[in-house]
């Protein structure tokens, strides 16, 4: 456990993004993400979702693993959460970093 322990804030990183932290609780996530927002620098913008079908806001957010609301600033890491083109590699878990 000692020797585990020693790598939990180990930096690894390729082509500037860092390795994906897994975490047992939402609310540990949102707050990670929240501190590696605040460490960059610039103006963060906000970008919020907008539903074609208002009948199925509750459903949908209810079935989504993201807010309706989400904080971006350049240099922020991201992650897609569903495939939007599988055959240009914009998959579900796929990473990238905003410019």
């Amino acid at each position: 456990t000692a020797r585990l322990m020693e790598t939990a804030y180990h930096t690894i990183e390729r082509d500037g993004i860092l390795a994906t932290r897994l975490c047992t609780h939402k609310d540990d996530v949102e707050l990670t993400n929240e501190r590696k927002l605040e460490q960059l620098l610039g103006a963060v913008r906000v970008f919020e979702a907008v539903d074609s079908d208002p009948q199925l806001v509750k459903h949908i957010d209810a079935q989504s693993p993201v807010g309706r609301v989400l904080q971006l600033k350049v240099g922020a890491q991201v992650m897609l959460t569903k495939n939007l083109d599988v055959q240009r590699g914009l998959v579900n878990g796929a990473r990238g970093v905003v410019v």
